[in-house]
């Protein structure tokens, strides 16, 4: 199974349920919202990802959302950034991971043993033992602050970017909700475009406690979530097709596939991650030359495959 990233508005209750878990004294509350924007980080570096700032005074991260984990963890600058760390610099491990937090240069940081001890939820997904746990304050908007949010700090794990947690037993949903912030447990997620044409790059939003209306259209498609699998949404896909540049179109499912495959619908995911055999085919349809081979990103969206912009394929794809 290969993970499709689309550009769609997911709507998400951290039980899995949409409804709202509110009482009817909240029920006019307004949800939160956070951008996805491009950030400014320090050294005059830019990454798209979640709009947060952590400590005080406030530094600004890029973050990525994911359901799969329950906290909040953060890189520093103690953080590994490579296997072998002398390949990287602190400003090449910055733009990589979404910013480094400097938790010495934070008043309002302080350290526990522990993710628990920390106030946090204990973690679901993996041991998280070795990382460095603590509380600090977090920058929602310029209005509205969570302080002594609890989250960890990366000193091994499968993170690659920062990341906000919004697994079933979230810290962050639960500590919003505690405090008023928010009325029920529900989340709406766009994550914008970040096509290679301006016309296809746009914000996006994390809205937290509903969701954006203004960014749907025309009825809503409900989706059942796969439990067991390794992957909470599974689409079936019946065809992939290139619109090229000379108006023809070319699918790039090979004939051994059949008339239609498995994937994972990811919206956190940063690219789409697809079998050896399609990506074969869509070099040949693009017309890369076949001696060649594309390289890899050591940087912004590490391990993607690489390409000079000459070859880069900037036309639309049809997923069906």
């Amino acid at each position: 199974m290969w993970t499709l990233h689309l550009p769609v508005l997911l709507l998400i209750s951290t039980r899995f349920i949409l409804s709202a878990e509110a009482d009817c004294s909240s029920e006019l509350l307004p949800p939160l919202a956070i951008p996805i924007r491009n950030i400014s980080l320090p050294n005059l570096l830019l990454r798209r990802g979640l709009a947060l700032s952590f400590g005080t005074p406030s530094q600004a991260l890029a973050l990525d959302v994911s359901a799969d984990w329950d906290n909040t963890y953060i890189f520093d600058g103690a953080s590994p950034c490579d296997v072998d760390r002398t390949t990287s610099t602190a400003i090449q491990c910055s733009a990589k991971r979404g910013g480094l937090l400097d938790e010495g240069g934070s008043t309002t940081w302080k350290q526990f043993s522990n993710l628990t001890a920390a106030g946090a939820a204990r973690e679901r997904k993996e041991d998280t033992s070795k990382n460095t746990f603590g509380t600090d304050s977090v920058k929602i908007n310029s209005t509205f602050s969570l302080e002594k949010f609890p989250f960890g700090v990366i000193r091994n794990g499968p993170q690659v970017f920062n990341v906000l947690g919004l697994g079933r037993n979230s810290t962050f949903i639960n500590r919003l909700l505690s405090v008023g912030a928010i009325a029920s447990k529900t989340w709406g997620l766009a994550v914008g475009w970040q096509g290679a044409l301006s016309e296809h790059q746009t914000d996006g939003s994390l809205v937290l406690g509903g969701y954006d209306a203004a960014l749907t259209n025309g009825s809503n498609f409900t989706y059942p979530f796969t439990v067991g699998t390794g992957c909470s949404l599974t689409v079936t896909i019946s065809d992939i097709v290139l619109n090229l540049k000379n108006g023809s179109s070319a699918s790039i499912l090979p004939p051994s596939r059949g008339t239609a495959i498995q994937a994972c619908l990811s919206p956190f995911a940063p690219w789409i991650s697809i079998s050896e055999d399609i990506f074969k085919t869509f070099l040949n349809v693009t017309g890369f030359p076949e001696k060649l081979e594309p390289g890899r990103s050591l940087g912004v969206n590490f391990w993607g495959m690489l390409f000079k912009s000459e070859d880069v394929y900037a036309r639309p794809i049809l997923f069906s």
